[in-house]
């Protein structure tokens, strides 16, 4: 049996203080968090061994995942997330336990976002968590951000529909996006956006591997071939399409194994469907929240 660890980074040498409500000291900090990004970053030790990234995937077009939202973390940590209203960003809830500042790169396909047009940037402290949430049991791992201000949608940045409550979506190949490890090796964040595919399987397969089982996650796992979410891909968006290659997110990234993310071990999302009602109440938007 395996272990199962949660799937963001600490980012090491990368360490701001910010005063609130001080909108200077916000883009000064959000100016070190590029500079040190563009920037050889030192790994993390062993023990940082929270979050996932993609395995043997390919490389995002700009526009393709355009609800996608790099979270930092008080500019130590990375996580994913997902654009879900014009105010509101969905990610893993131990992407803002303990949090106290997250600064959101929207629009970005590539971590020299300097370079790149159409990106936004928004600074919040308005994070929350599912009550029930249990580090230990990697369980009800969700989370929200609240921006300050709306994005402003475009070709490139735009929200995502959330799954209905209640679907299972056993037997599906959903895509997972994140800019996660992309091999074993101890590099900290790939250079670019990537996806992969891989089929929900019966929470039979998470159990016999890491002996948990719980209806606030689903899980993915494939024998064929070795691609996956690693270190770094927390609270990315797990999405499958319609016939018209419209998105819809049914998960995000939330645990694997501690052993490798070459090998081919399950992967736990949280089961967006069985927070549809909480996701209502907290935001006090209605479902499908992105109208």
């Amino acid at each position: 049996m395996k272990t199962a660890v949660l799937l963001c980074v600490a980012l090491a040498g990368c360490a701001c203080a910010l005063a609130a409500g001080e909108g200077d000291e916000v883009q000064a900090a959000v100016g070190k968090l590029e500079k040190a990004f563009f920037t050889d970053v030192p790994a993390p030790s062993k023990k940082e061994s929270h979050g996932l990234r993609i395995i043997n995937g390919q490389v995002a077009a700009p526009g393709q995942f355009p609800y996608y939202v790099g979270v930092y973390i008080d500019l130590s940590g990375f996580c994913g997330g997902s654009l879900i209203n014009k105010k509101w960003v969905l990610t893993a809830a131990h992407c803002v336990d303990g949090g106290n500042f997250w600064a959101l790169f929207m629009g970005v396909t590539s971590m020299w976002m300097a370079k790149q047009e159409g990106r936004e940037v928004h600074v919040t402290r308005g994070g929350l968590h599912h009550p029930d949430y249990d580090s230990k049991l990697i369980i009800n791992d969700l989370g929200l951000i609240q921006l300050m201000n709306e994005v402003t949608i475009t070709n490139l940045i735009g929200t995502v529909t959330l799954t209905p409550k209640g679907v299972d979506y056993v037997g599906s190949s959903p895509t997972v996006a994140g800019f996660g490890k992309i091999h074993d090796l101890p590099k900290i964040i790939s250079d670019d956006l990537m996806f992969t595919s891989m089929p929900v399987v019966s929470s039979d397969i998470c159990y016999d591997a890491y002996g948990s089982e719980h209806p606030s996650f689903i899980c993915l796992a494939t024998d064929q071939v070795k691609t996956s979410s690693c270190n770094g891909d927390s609270g990315g968006p797990l999405v499958v399409y319609d016939a018209q290659n419209n998105p819809t997110q049914i998960g995000a990234t939330s645990f694997g194994a501690t052993a490798s993310c070459e090998e081919g071990y399950p992967v736990g999302f949280v089961n967006l469907a069985y927070f549809i009602d909480w996701i209502a109440e907290s935001t006090g938007i209605p479902y499908p929240f992105n109208q």
